[in-house]
């Protein structure tokens, strides 16, 4: 079996332009050099470094750790937004209920006991009619 082969085009290929070939200078062949790798984990012999003595040549532990302040407003405004949301989640849950508890209760008084402080601002409130 003879295994057919392209033809090849038949002009000649594209010469490829190259600049003049020039000399590499000392700062060139310097400049292109790649160190070698270096690494925290072996030493030049390739034995393995304890954690100790990394973290000791690291200067890590040398430093002080500051906290910023405002880490702490943002704690604090995180935990309003906790505490808030749980009491719309707590609001909404009671909303939820509230029609079936005014059914049995009646309105008046599913106001008074949940909603206290809505109940006094609405108008023609007396104190007198308080049911609670």
């Amino acid at each position: 079996m003879s295994a057919q082969v392209p033809r090849g085009s038949g002009s000649p290929p594209v010469p490829v332009m190259h600049s003049p070939p020039r000399a590499v200078s000392v700062r060139e062949q310097q400049d292109w050099k790649i160190p070698p790798c270096i690494s925290n984990w072996k030493n030049a012999k390739g034995y393995t470094i304890p954690l100790d003595k990394r973290l000791a040549a690291d200067g890590r532990g040398l430093q002080e750790t500051a906290i910023n302040d405002n880490f702490a407003k943002f704690t604090e405004a995180l935990y309003v937004a906790e505490s808030n949301a749980r009491q719309v989640r707590t609001h909404a849950a009671v909303l939820l209920f509230l029609p079936a508890a005014v059914h049995q209760l009646g309105p008046f008084y599913m106001w008074c006991t949940v909603f206290p402080n809505v109940v006094t601002q609405m108008p023609g409130y007396r104190v007198d009619a308080a049911c609670c």
